[in-house]
């Protein structure tokens, strides 16, 4: 079974002061936001794959809805160039790990056997 999860790319007032910066990065290059999905990141000297797992925003999206099965995933963005090969220096967030559950609520606690 699989489950939505929603990214929001950018949102609320710290976000803005984030994409002021972005922006002002991205007047001297293009920016297009690459989602990893379960991956690590690619190479980056080569252009960015386009698939399941290197989710391609280049239409100014600041959101998407993505289907990921139940259980844990990890979640990275990238930020590439009109060709899709990483900015030099790389631009990227740090992995995030989220939890997909068929309710769509936080996991309870972990209980360990016998305590």
């Amino acid at each position: 079974m699989k489950k939505a999860i929603l990214i929001i790319l950018a949102s609320g007032q710290d976000e803005s002061i984030r994409a002021r910066r972005v922006r002002r990065f991205a007047q001297r290059r293009p920016q297009y936001p690459h989602l990893m999905v379960d991956i690590p990141l690619p190479p980056l000297d080569r252009p960015i794959p386009n698939d399941f797992n290197h989710l391609h925003f280049g239409a100014g999206q600041t959101e998407a809805q993505i289907m990921l099965p139940l259980g844990q995933h990890t979640l990275q963005l990238l930020l590439g160039d009109e060709n899709h090969v990483a900015h030099e220096p790389p631009v990227y967030s740090k992995p995030i790990r989220v939890t997909v559950t068929a309710t769509g609520r936080r996991p309870g606690p972990r209980r360990i056997a016998g305590q």
